[in-house]
C-alpha cells in the first residue's frame, strides 16, 4: 500500500496529488502437484479412490521416461494384460491384430483356480490372469500444474469537502488480474491413462499393445509431459484424447482462475 498523504498545498495541484492510495497484491506460485493415475485397480473390491484422482494405482516409468501400464494389474481390462489363451488369441484376432502380433503381445498367463470376475483380467478375453505389478513406479503426486501469476491493483482518491472537515468523498477503482493472465487449475480432473483405449499397432490417440500411450500426432506420453503444466498448447484439440473430446485431454486443466475484472465504487464518509 502507498498513501500519498498531503504532498502539496497548491490549490489545484493538491486535488491530483493529495490523499491518493495505491494498493498492489501480487501472487506468484509454482505449479502445484497433482496425482496421476491409471484410473483402474487390480481387484474389483480393491478400488480405493485417491485424493483428487480416480484410483491410487499409478503407471510405470520406463528408463527413457515413457509411461506404461503393461503388466500392471487391472480388474477392468484397461491395462495391457495378454495371456495368450485360445480365447485371448481369438479375441485379439477379432480386434484386427495379426496372429504374429497377438503372439508377440503375450505378457502373462491365466491365473489357475481364480474365480471369474474376482481378479485382474485379460484385456481381450476378460479371463482372470496373473500380473507383474500391483502398482507402477511413478511417484505419488508426480504431476505438476501450470504456474500461477496474478496482479491485482487498487487506486483510491479521497476528496475533503470544504467547510465540512469531517466529510470526505472517496472514489476507488479496483482491477483484479489486471494483466488478464490465464491461470489454469483443476489438473487432477484429467489425470488418468484409462482415458485412452487399446488400439492397433500404428494407432494414434490410443494405448498401444506395449502399454504406452500415443497422442493424436504420434507423440508418446512421457513423465516429463505431465510435469510442465498443461500438456497441450491447444486445449480444444488436446494432444491426448484430442479428437472429439475438447477440454478433456490427459494433463489438461479443467478450470481457469478469474479473468480481468474492473470494479468501481465510491464512499461518503462523515
Amino acid at each position: 500500500m502507498y498513501d500519498s498523504g498531503r504532498l502539496s498545498n497548491t490549490n489545484v495541484l493538491r486535488w491530483f496529488t493529495n490523499d491518493l492510495t495505491l494498493g498492489i497484491i501480487e501472487q506468484l506460485q509454482s505449479g502445484r502437484p497433482y496425482p496421476f493415475s491409471t484410473g483402474t485397480a487390480g481387484f474389483t473390491n480393491g478400488r480405493f479412490f485417491g485424493a483428487g484422482n480416480e484410483t491410487q494405482q499409478r503407471p510405470n516409468v520406463l528408463p527413457d521416461g515413457t509411461l506404461s501400464v503393461a503388466g500392471i494389474a487391472s480388474a477392468f481390462g484397461s491395462n495391457t494384460l495378454f495371456s495368450g489363451s485360445p480365447a485371448s488369441l481369438t479375441a485379439c484376432g477379432t480386434a484386427g491384430f495379426t496372429p504374429s502380433q497377438c503372439a508377440s503381445m503375450v505378457n502373462t498367463f491365466l491365473a489357475p483356480g481364480s474365480a471369474s470376475g474376482k481378479g485382474s483380467i485379460d484385456s481381450f478375453s476378460g479371463e482372470v490372469v496373473d500380473f507383474q505389478f500391483v502398482n507402477g513406479s511413478l511417484e505419488r503426486d508426480a504431476g505438476r500444474g501450470s504456474p500461477f501469476a496474478r496482479l491485482d491493483m487498487s487506486l483510491k482518491k479521497s476528496f475533503r469537502i470544504a467547510r465540512a472537515e469531517r466529510v470526505k468523498l472517496e472514489l476507488q477503482a479496483d482491477a483484479l488480474n489486471i494483466l488478464n493472465h490465464s491461470n489454469w487449475q483443476g489438473f487432477n480432473t484429467n489425470d488418468v491413462t484409462s482415458a485412452l483405449s487399446l488400439g492397433l499397432p500404428n494407432c494414434t490417440n490410443c494405448m498401444r499393445s506395449n502399454g504406452t500411450f500415443v497422442g493424436n500426432s504420434g507423440q508418446v506420453l512421457h513423465v516429463s509431459d505431465i510435469t510442465k503444466g498443461k500438456v497441450s498448447s491447444n486445449l480444444l484439440i488436446p494432444a491426448f484424447v484430442g479428437i472429439g473430446a475438447p477440454l478433456a485431454g490427459i494433463g489438461a486443466p479443467a478450470s481457469v482462475d478469474g479473468a480481468r475484472l474492473f470494479h468501481h465504487l465510491f464512499h461518503v464518509r462523515f
